[in-house]
């Protein structure tokens, strides 16, 4: 009789595992090669236990082979990797790929090429989130975002942007589960934290003097805020804000090195550390779980209220307001939708609203392009403010449309009577003196610093 086997799993770019044994003589030992094109490849096999068949050999029929190699997706689903089962009784067979794992890959080709595969039911998205996580494939943005939306069910087309206590239900993980994108990581505390993306967060960490590419986008970043500043501060008071990132500042519960500060980041806030104009919010924001939330980049309620505060008191402005962060709600964060195959909400405390008198939105306008947020811009009037005065802001979501108490903008067209806001990471100088500002902001992100905007 032959040999029997099958190849049910492979961890890219290099681990395979499966089974395979002698129907004669199940404790016979038996050799797995993986072949491309047919040609051999180098590796070493180790043998344990297969739970479904305990009553051959001990159970111990389960192989896991690691070839000296890298195996693609493409490859296997294509066909150009093979393998077979050979043993010293019994000639080389042919020992084939699982069916399920076989249609796994094909249907995460079909998303790679910017498709969705035919009849991709809910069921299939399940067993997509399970083969994800077993082949150790690490997706792009853009494969996500096509994946999440493939297939429509309460808990991902969200139906309560804001759901009661009664209405959600919580589970405990481990801290280090890794997004299905791999772009993210749940670390203790609930908090999950970018390590990946379209920002290129781990080239940002591991950056330093000996990238040329990294030293020369800090000079000129070091260009571009000295410029700044020397336009603006003849006519207005300034000040330029780079928010760390939450990464960084809760670097302390991840479970792998990340330094107290990328390379850009830390050399930009030595060189202008002494700067009036330049603002670090590094120590107030480090090691701070509740100024974040949890399962998004961005600050939370209270954080972002501290960095308000830093930024007024740098301004020379005092407030004798004192919020109380009390209310609680639930509601989704950018990081949401990538650890499951449905959401997570975020519970975050925010304060009462009608302590403040409400602005008017007296201006808005779209991004540049669509799906984009460049160029988008507001404006607020507040003739109940308690600053008398008008600000003039340059900056990303962090500052935000003024929504929601996690955006900068929210609070500032709280307090100054008038805020344009100007959705870009370039200081429009022209847009800024047309508005007659008494104060300028610019602000940045830390990830975003491996971008220089163009001035």
């Amino acid at each position: 009789m032959s040999l029997t086997g099958i190849v049910d799993c492979i961890s890219f770019p290099s681990t395979i595992s499966g089974w395979a044994y002698a129907h004669d003589n199940p404790s016979e030992e038996i050799q797995i090669t993986a072949l491309r094109h047919g040609q051999p490849l180098s590796g070493r096999c180790v043998w344990g236990r297969q739970r479904e068949f305990l009553d051959l050999n001990g159970g111990k029929i389960g192989f896991s082979l690691e070839v000296d190699d890298t195996i693609t997706p493409d490859a296997v689903a294509a066909g150009q990797i093979t393998f077979e089962a050979k043993s010293e009784t019994h000639p080389a067979t042919a020992i084939q790929i699982w069916n399920e794992f076989l249609a796994f890959l094909k249907n995460i080709l079909i998303f790679s090429e910017g498709g969705v595969p035919t009849d991709f039911s809910d069921a299939k998205f399940s067993e997509t989130v399970k083969w994800l996580k077993r082949s150790n494939l690490r997706m792009n943005g853009e494969w996500y975002e096509r994946f999440v939306s493939s297939v429509n069910y309460i808990g991902r087309s969200i139906h309560a942007p804001h759901p009661s206590p009664s209405e959600v239900s919580s589970i405990t993980v481990l801290g280090g589960l890794r997004s299905i994108d791999g772009s993210a990581l749940l670390i203790p505390g609930g908090h999950a934290v970018l390590i990946g993306g379209s920002n290129r967060v781990q080239e940002m960490y591991a950056a330093s003097e000996l990238d040329d590419d990294a030293v020369s986008r800090l000079k000129q970043w070091e260009k571009i805020l000295r410029r700044r500043a020397e336009q603006l501060l003849p006519s207005y008071k300034y000040v330029h804000l780079t928010i760390p990132e939450k990464t960084s500042s809760l670097r302390n519960l991840v479970n792998f090195h990340i330094p107290e500060r990328s390379f850009v980041y830390g050399q930009i806030e030595n060189l202008f550390s002494q700067a009036q104009y330049y603002l670090s919010t590094f120590d107030l924001l480090d090691g701070q779980q509740d100024y974040f939330r949890k399962l998004d980049t961005h600050l939370s309620p209270k954080g972002s209220w501290e960095v308000v505060k830093c930024v007024l008191d740098r301004f020379g402005i005092e407030l004798s307001l004192r919020p109380e962060f009390t209310q609680g709600f639930f509601t989704l964060g950018d990081l949401s939708n990538r650890f499951f195959d449905v959401a997570a909400y975020d519970h975050l405390m925010e304060t009462n609203a009608d302590l403040f008198h409400q602005p008017r939105l007296i201006m808005s306008k779209d991004a540049d392009r669509p799906g984009g947020h460049i160029g988008i811009r507001r404006h607020w009037l507040n003739d109940s403010a308690p600053v008398n005065a008008k600000l003039f802001v340059a900056g990303n979501s962090f500052c935000g449309l003024g929504e929601t108490q996690s955006t900068l903008n929210w609070w500032f067209s709280r307090i100054f009577r008038e805020v344009f806001f100007d959705f870009n990471p370039s200081l429009n100088m022209d847009l800024c003196r047309s508005t007659s500002p008494d104060y300028v902001l610019t602000q940045t992100i830390e990830r975003f610093l491996s971008a220089v905007p163009i001035e």
